[in-house]
C-alpha cells in the first residue's frame, strides 16, 4: 500500500500505479518506508521517458524507490489472460518484476501448464527477453547521463573491448597538441602526448639499510 496524500488516491497500492502510470503520475504521497509518521507530501510519483513510473522520495535527503510486482500479482496476471497470452504475460511482467528463481520456477510451470508450451522454451524467452530488458535499462540509464551532463570537455565513446584504441587516441593528441596552455601537455621524442610516472620498485636500490657502512 502506498501512503498518498491526495484521498483519491487511498487505499491504493503498487500494483495500481504500475497499471495505471498515468493517472498516478505526480501524485504526492509519503515515503513509503517511512510512512505518514515522517510527514506528508515527502515523495512524488514520476515517470521514465519510456513510461514506467518510480517514485521520488525526499526523506533522509534522497531516495528512489523502483516500483516491481511480486509473484501473486504476476500470478493474478496470468490468471486473467487468455490460453494464448498466458506466457506473453508471463514474460511482459516477468522481466521488471522482483521474483526470486523459486517463485520463477513456479509461474514458468504454471504458464506451462495453462498453455502446454515447453517449459525449456520458455525459460529460453524469459532469459532471452530479461537479457533485451537490461540492455535497454542499460541505454535509458546512458541517455539520461549524457543528458544531464553539463561537463564542457569533449564526449568520446570507450571503444569496445575487441576494437582499436588508436581512432579515440588520435582525438585525445589532437585536443591536447592544440592546447595553449603556459605548460601544455608533455610530448615524447616522437611528438606523442605522453605522461611521467615515477614508479618506486623496493629493494632494487644499491644502497639500502643493510649494507649500509656503520662505521661511516
Amino acid at each position: 500500500m502506498l501512503p498518498f496524500d491526495d484521498e483519491e488516491f487511498a487505499g491504493c497500492c503498487v500494483a495500481d500505479v504500475l497499471a495505471d502510470p498515468e493517472r498516478f503520475e505526480g501524485a504526492t504521497l509519503a515515503d513509503p518506508l517511512e510512512g505518514v509518521e515522517y510527514g506528508r507530501c515527502k515523495a512524488k510519483v514520476m515517470r521514465r521517458p519510456d513510461g514506467t513510473p518510480w517514485i521520488h522520495s525526499f526523506a533522509h535527503g534522497r531516495t528512489i524507490y523502483e516500483l516491481k510486482r511480486d509473484a501473486g500479482a504476476v500470478r493474478a496476471a496470468m490468471a486473467q489472460a487468455d490460453k494464448d497470452a498466458v506466457v506473453r504475460t508471463l514474460i511482459e511482467l516477468a522481466v521488471a518484476a522482483d521474483l526470486d528463481d523459486q517463485e520463477l520456477a513456479e509461474l514458468r510451470n504454471l504458464a506451462a501448464d495453462r498453455s502446454s508450451t515447453n517449459k525449456r522454451t520458455i525459460t529460453a524467452m524469459l532469459k532471452a527477453a530479461q537479457r533485451q530488458h537490461a540492455e535497454q535499462r542499460a541505454d535509458r540509464e546512458r541517455e539520461r547521463r549524457l543528458a544531464e551532463r553539463s561537463d564542457p570537455r569533449p564526449s568520446i565513446k570507450v571503444p569496445a573491448l575487441d576494437a582499436p584504441w588508436l581512432p579515440e587516441m588520435r582525438t585525445l593528441d589532437g585536443v591536447l597538441g592544440g592546447s595553449t596552455a603556459t605548460r601544455p601537455p608533455t610530448r615524447d621524442i616522437d611528438g606523442v602526448t605522453a605522461r611521467a610516472r615515477r614508479l618506486p620498485v623496493p629493494n632494487m636500490h644499491a644502497f639500502t639499510d643493510s649494507n649500509t657502512d656503520q662505521e661511516a
